[in-house]
C-alpha cells in the first residue's frame, strides 16, 4: 500500500527524490525532496533557515524501546528510530553535524492520525504527537507548523531547498471484518 500511495513519485529524475519508511530518517544540504506517509506515524520536518539544510524522520512510538526490543534501522548510537525519542535526537543531531546552527532550526509536524479509530486503544497516534510537540518545546526549537491528529493518512513532501512542506490528506481508512466462510483457497 505504501509504494502505491507514492506512485508517479520517480517522474522527474531532475531532484533528488527519497521515500522515508516508517523507522527512517534523511538530512540533506543539498536540494531534495523528502516523502513519506503516515497514519498513526508522526513525521518531524526539520529546516536551517540559515543554511537551507533539512531532514525529515518517520517514527512509530513515543519514547523509547524496553532493552530487549530487536530493530532495523539505528540512529548513529546504534539506537532504533522507530521510537520518537531516538528519532527526533538523531535528526537534530545530524543537522547539527552539518553545521546547522539550533537557533536557526524550524519545524514542521505532521502525522499522529487516528486513522483506525475505536480499534486504536492505545490511541498511539495521539501519544506520539504529545511526544514531538514535547520534544520540540524542550530543545527550544520553533515549531513553524503543525498537522497533527485526525482521523486521515496524510501524504508529506518536504523540500529541503525551501523548507515548504506540502501535505495531502488521504480518505479515513474503513476497516471490516472478513468473513472467512467466504474465502477461496
Amino acid at each position: 500500500m505504501f509504494a502505491e500511495q507514492l506512485k508517479g513519485l520517480l517522474d522527474t529524475p531532475s531532484v533528488n527524490r527519497v521515500i522515508l519508511m516508517p523507522g527512517q530518517l534523511y538530512v540533506s544540504k543539498h536540494t531534495a525532496e523528502i516523502w513519506t506517509l503516515l497514519g498513526s506515524c508522526v513525521a518531524a520536518c526539520i529546516w536551517d533557515t540559515v543554511t537551507h539544510a533539512g531532514g525529515m524522520n518517520h517514527f512509530m512510538l513515543p519514547g523509547e524501546p524496553s532493552p530487549q526490543s530487536k530493530h532495523d534501522e539505528r540512529d548513529l548510537h546504534g539506537r532504533p528510530l522507530r521510537y520518537g525519542k531516538y528519532a527526533m535526537e538523531d535528526l537534530v543531531g545530524r543537522l547539527l553535524l552539518m553545521g546547522c546552527q539550533r537557533q536557526n532550526l524550524v519545524a514542521k509536524v505532521f502525522g499522529g492520525g487516528n486513522i483506525f479509530g475505536s480499534v486504536d486503544q492505545q490511541n498511539v497516534g495521539r501519544r506520539n504527537s504529545e511526544y514531538v510537540l514535547c520534544f520540540l518545546k524542550e530543545e527550544k526549537i520553533r515549531l513553524a507548523g503543525v498537522d497533527l491528529n485526525g482521523e486521515n493518512t496524510r501524504r508529506i513532501r518536504f523540500y529541503t531547498e525551501t523548507g515548504v512542506v506540502r501535505v495531502e490528506k488521504i480518505g479515513k481508512i474503513e476497516s471490516a471484518p472478513v468473513d472467512w466462510k467466504n474465502v477461496v483457497n
